[in-house]
């Protein structure tokens, strides 16, 4: 913001405020209803002290019904989670599937024993040979020439 605009925000700002404590009357010489002006110190005292006794009990009030909202809207979001995850554990019921090998099979993969481990050792070697590459190359920019151990 421009500070033209700045001061002309705090400018009215200003006469509205005049604008609404001139428009209240206040009449300071006129006695209240309980009187207190004609009381003694002692007496104004006792009021003022009701009065902040009161002012800081609505304070605490207000203070104990957030707590227990706040309170409250913990207690339903633990039932909400809870009922979510009953709803997620629920599942299908579903029928145990076996799996037969029959005894060809079987004789298959005892003939081709050698074939397969040769594939797997070569699919191994060629995950473990493309990780060192990946570990090892990097965008560092600089070397380390030498390692000295420091005593302390």
């Amino acid at each position: 913001m421009s500070k033209k605009i700045k001061l002309l925000a705090i400018i009215s700002l200003i006469v509205f405020c005049f604008a609404m404590f001139g428009a209240c009357e206040l009449k300071y010489g006129e006695p209240d209803s309980l009187n207190i002006a004609q009381q003694s110190v002692g007496q104004r005292i006792w009021i003022g002290l009701q009065v902040a006794f009161l002012g800081i009990a609505t304070v605490f009030v207000v203070l104990l019904v957030l707590i227990g909202f706040v309170i409250l809207l913990k207690y339903l979001m633990i039932l909400l989670n809870k009922m979510s995850q009953l709803k997620l554990k629920k599942p299908a019921k579903q029928e145990p599937v076996q799996i037969v090998i029959e005894d060809t099979v079987k004789d298959e993969i005892a003939e081709n024993e050698d074939e397969v481990v040769a594939a797997i050792t070569a699919a191994l070697m060629a995950y473990y040979d493309a990780e060192q590459k990946i570990k090892y190359e990097s965008n560092v920019s600089f070397v380390v020439r030498s390692i000295k151990k420091i005593n302390r």
